[in-house]
């Protein structure tokens, strides 16, 4: 996926609004392609240092019926954790970690 006609810009170099267009395709796909698949991943391409033959910016988004081991991992941790406690690991940490600011 191309974030933006001129095929030079980053995602840091666009306006606000142009970003949010982005991120709100991200999450369309998302959405839809997780309707179908077990595991949705988008990722940016960075052209030739991370192999892309593509040297504009843009995304790749990865649907499979596979759940990868790391995320799987991640995934059983945080059921497990909330069956144990009846809240959300994630919003634990970061409830935990907005008392630490004050």
């Amino acid at each position: 996926m191309c974030f933006h006609p001129r095929s030079d810009l980053t995602l840091p170099l666009m306006a606000l609004p142009e970003i949010r267009r982005v991120v709100d395709e991200w999450a369309n796909q998302i959405t839809e392609l997780g309707r179908s698949y077990l595991w949705v991943q988008v990722f940016e391409n960075r052209g030739k240092v991370m192999g892309c033959s593509n040297p504009h910016p843009h995304c790749q988004i990865w649907a499979s019926s596979f759940m990868p081991n790391e995320p799987g991992r991640s995934d059983a941790n945080q059921l497990k954790y909330y069956e144990e406690h009846g809240a959300p690991l994630l919003l634990d940490y970061v409830q935990l970690e907005l008392k630490k600011k004050v």
